[in-house]
């Protein structure tokens, strides 16, 4: 008992982390709509070029096709963790960044044990399966800083920063009845975004510098269905 609420706190805590954590990343693709979008597919489909719905295997998860989970032999836990750097170049300056996080995290398990099924010498037609994941959806995270002039007003700074992002909740159920496998995500999509736009006059003595900011909290509930 004891080593199961050890694992079910760590669980509890590595979601708390992951809901609270963002990129370091400056990205200025992100600062249209709700920002760079993720990339659904788990670690082990990016390593064979984004598989998607097409891959099912009895022990790794796959919230693409929420219909594979009803093929899964035993539970799958499932944490990525990614490292990125990046470039980002115009004709006078270079920044790289490093930046990294965690990716998602996933729980999944059959509702119906096929091993035991196999140990009590009873194949059954069905089977059901049972997924919950949280993973970013989307990622805001950009600071640019530009420099003009006007003859009126003199030097002045424009800078644009932006942070936050969007994160889904998915709980997911399938049912596999012989060969045809049918599968449902329910998901609750939520975040918070900020995006300021700031002008700084640097040779007006009395010149108010200007600010302007929106913040959008985002809530929503999707599915998803395939078979």
């Amino acid at each position: 008992m004891s080593n199961r609420n050890n694992f079910l706190t760590l669980i509890f805590a590595m979601f708390v982390m992951l809901g609270n954590a963002q990129q370091s990343d400056n990205s200025p693709y992100s600062r249209y709509g709700i920002g760079e979008p993720t990339d659904n597919n788990f670690n082990h489909l990016r390593q064979m070029g984004g598989l998607g719905a097409s891959f099912i295997d009895g022990y790794h998860i796959n919230i693409v096709n929420p219909a594979s989970y009803s093929f899964l032999n035993a539970t799958a836990f499932d944490v990525g963790i990614f490292a990125k750097r990046t470039w980002l170049n115009d004709n006078l300056n270079t920044n790289k960044i490093w930046s990294g996080n965690l990716d998602y995290l996933s729980l999944a398990f059959p509702l119906r044990n096929p091993i035991n099924d196999l140990y009590d010498g009873v194949k059954k037609d069905y089977k059901l399966a049972m997924a919950i994941t949280l993973m970013p959806n989307s990622n805001v995270n950009y600071n640019i800083v530009s420099s003009d002039s006007l003859q009126q007003i003199g030097p002045f700074t424009r800078n644009y920063i932006g942070t936050g992002g969007s994160y889904k909740l998915l709980w997911g159920n399938s049912i596999k009845y012989k060969n045809l496998s049918f599968g449902i995500n329910l998901g609750y999509l939520f975040g918070k975004l900020k995006y300021e736009n700031k002008v700084f006059f640097e040779s007006s003595e009395f010149a108010f510098n200007d600010i302007y900011a929106n913040e959008y909290n985002v809530r929503e509930v999707f599915y998803g269905i395939l078979d």
